[in-house]
């Protein structure tokens, strides 16, 4: 006679699980953050902390005082920063995130063709408007020098036509 494998033991556990007996996890968040073009760039996962719960209203306000970026991950600063219209043949606007200015020592423009180096005058503002009409035609990369030793440079390409 065949001996029947679901055994006592294995319906203790199922029961045990469906019971509550086993630890629940309540209130999880997930959280994503976008990029301009609509791809997520983070997701991450909120947990409530051990020993007691907190309410709706408390959990929204720590969501929304969470920064959109972390030094830890380099992308996500990235993320931080826009060249536009790129490709250009005039004028072009650099822009960050206003969480992000403060750490922003100074910009530098740098031509890919003649090694040309320029720092770009910006207040504490989000965004700085230059103009290269000027200039060569060809690659220029935008060096954002930041105050930070895990990133401390975070470069984008401009292109002029």
């Amino acid at each position: 006679m065949k001996k029947n494998k679901f055994s006592w033991y294995h319906l203790l556990i199922v029961f045990l699980s469906l019971s509550g007996y086993a630890q629940k996890e309540e209130n999880i968040r997930v959280g994503f953050v976008y990029d301009q073009a609509g791809n997520q760039v983070v997701r991450f996962i909120k947990r409530p902390k051990p020993g007691g719960k907190k309410t709706l209203e408390s959990q929204a306000k720590e969501v929304e005082a969470a920064p959109l970026f972390s030094f830890d991950d380099p992308v996500s600063i990235e993320n931080q920063f826009e060249v536009s219209p790129n490709p250009t043949s005039g004028n072009a606007t650099l822009s960050w995130q206003p969480e992000i200015a403060t750490y922003i020592d100074r910009i530098e423009l740098v031509s890919m063709v003649s090694s040309e180096r320029k720092d770009i005058a910006f207040t504490e503002a989000h965004q700085v408007h230059i103009n290269i009409s000027g200039k060569t035609t060809g690659l220029y990369l935008v060096i954002f020098h930041l105050a930070n030793a895990q990133v401390p440079t975070v470069q984008k390409k401009l292109v002029k036509l």
